[in-house]
């Protein structure tokens, strides 16, 4: 992460464009840093919930298939047996 950084510190034309962003931000109104701020957290919090909605879901199917597996495995043995 830190090779990272130090490329993107030396690189002329990143820093330029950091400091356009940068310059562009701070001649906003603080009400409107404050709609960014505001609407950036919930940008992030509606992400991260939906990550974790995604992960259980994901654990719930995977869940679910080992179950289907075990019993197909069981039945496998059971009737093979015979």
């Amino acid at each position: 992460m830190d090779d990272f950084i130090n490329v993107i510190k030396k690189d002329p034309q990143i820093c330029m464009k950091i400091n356009n962003m940068l310059d562009r931000y701070d001649r906003l109104s603080d009400n409107h840093k404050i709609e960014i701020i505001y609407d950036n957290l919930i940008h992030n919090i509606i992400l991260k919930e939906l990550i974790n909605i995604m992960a259980i879901m994901i654990i719930d199917l995977d869940m679910e298939i080992k179950m289907k597996i075990s019993r197909i495995k069981y039945l496998e043995i059971y009737y093979g047996r015979e």
